[in-house]
Protein backbone atom coordinates (compact mmCIF):
# COMPACT_ATOMS: atom_id res chain seq x y z
CA UNK A 1 0.00 0.00 0.00
CA UNK A 2 1.21 3.52 -0.74
CA UNK A 3 2.09 5.44 2.31
CA UNK A 4 0.45 8.46 1.28
CA UNK A 5 -2.58 7.46 -0.90
CA UNK A 6 -3.82 11.06 -1.37
CA UNK A 7 -1.16 11.07 -4.44
CA UNK A 8 -2.85 10.16 -7.88
CA UNK A 9 -0.41 7.49 -8.39
CA UNK A 10 -1.20 5.80 -4.94
CA UNK A 11 -1.86 1.74 -5.48
CA UNK A 12 -3.15 -1.13 -3.30
CA UNK A 13 -1.72 -3.95 -3.87
CA UNK A 14 -3.24 -7.32 -3.12
CA UNK A 15 -1.36 -10.25 -3.43
CA UNK A 16 -2.88 -14.14 -3.05
CA UNK A 17 -1.70 -17.86 -3.62
CA UNK A 18 -4.76 -18.98 -5.69
CA UNK A 19 -4.43 -21.06 -8.35
CA UNK A 20 -4.53 -18.16 -10.99
CA UNK A 21 -6.67 -17.36 -14.07
CA UNK A 22 -6.61 -17.49 -17.76
CA UNK A 23 -7.54 -14.84 -19.90
CA UNK A 24 -11.29 -17.12 -20.55
CA UNK A 25 -12.12 -17.18 -17.12
CA UNK A 26 -10.63 -13.63 -16.24
CA UNK A 27 -13.24 -12.32 -18.50
CA UNK A 28 -15.93 -14.26 -17.22
CA UNK A 29 -14.67 -13.15 -13.50
CA UNK A 30 -16.37 -9.73 -14.53
CA UNK A 31 -19.45 -10.82 -15.44
CA UNK A 32 -21.81 -9.45 -12.97
CA UNK A 33 -24.87 -10.96 -11.65
CA UNK A 34 -24.12 -14.62 -13.00
CA UNK A 35 -21.47 -16.74 -11.34
CA UNK A 36 -20.03 -20.33 -11.96
CA UNK A 37 -19.19 -20.85 -8.72
CA UNK A 38 -21.75 -22.70 -7.17
CA UNK A 39 -21.24 -25.66 -9.81
CA UNK A 40 -17.85 -26.64 -8.39
CA UNK A 41 -17.77 -29.42 -6.31
CA UNK A 42 -16.88 -28.43 -2.61
CA UNK A 43 -13.79 -31.72 -2.67
CA UNK A 44 -12.61 -29.36 -5.78
CA UNK A 45 -12.35 -26.20 -4.47
CA UNK A 46 -8.69 -24.52 -4.50
CA UNK A 47 -6.61 -25.56 -1.12
CA UNK A 48 -9.54 -26.54 0.57
CA UNK A 49 -10.91 -22.94 0.83
CA UNK A 50 -14.93 -22.85 1.27
CA UNK A 51 -16.64 -20.40 -1.15
CA UNK A 52 -18.00 -17.15 -0.54
CA UNK A 53 -19.90 -14.69 -2.79
CA UNK A 54 -22.76 -15.40 -4.73
CA UNK A 55 -23.59 -13.08 -7.51
CA UNK A 56 -20.41 -11.81 -8.32
CA UNK A 57 -21.01 -8.43 -7.05
CA UNK A 58 -18.75 -7.99 -3.87
CA UNK A 59 -15.86 -7.42 -7.03
CA UNK A 60 -17.97 -4.09 -7.29
CA UNK A 61 -17.01 -2.82 -3.34
CA UNK A 62 -13.12 -1.67 -4.97
CA UNK A 63 -14.31 0.74 -6.75
CA UNK A 64 -14.60 2.49 -3.40
CA UNK A 65 -10.82 2.13 -2.82
CA UNK A 66 -9.95 3.88 -6.16
CA UNK A 67 -10.69 5.30 -9.67
CA UNK A 68 -9.95 2.04 -11.31
CA UNK A 69 -8.48 -1.73 -11.11
CA UNK A 70 -5.47 -3.70 -12.86
CA UNK A 71 -6.09 -7.67 -12.23
CA UNK A 72 -3.36 -9.58 -13.05
CA UNK A 73 -3.54 -13.24 -12.72
CA UNK A 74 -1.06 -16.11 -13.62
CA UNK A 75 -1.60 -19.92 -14.58
CA UNK A 76 0.69 -22.03 -16.11
CA UNK A 77 3.70 -19.61 -16.29
CA UNK A 78 1.54 -17.32 -18.14
CA UNK A 79 0.24 -13.87 -16.90
CA UNK A 80 -3.28 -12.23 -17.83
CA UNK A 81 -4.78 -8.74 -17.03
CA UNK A 82 -7.31 -6.87 -17.26
CA UNK A 83 -7.95 -2.86 -16.77
CA UNK A 84 -11.23 -2.04 -15.00
CA UNK A 85 -12.78 1.28 -14.93
CA UNK A 86 -16.34 2.08 -13.71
Amino acid sequence: MSPDRTVPEAFIAVIDDGTGMNALELAIHWLIGTSNKRDIPEEKLPKGRKQIGKFGIGKLATFVLGRYLTHVSKRDDKFVMTFVKP
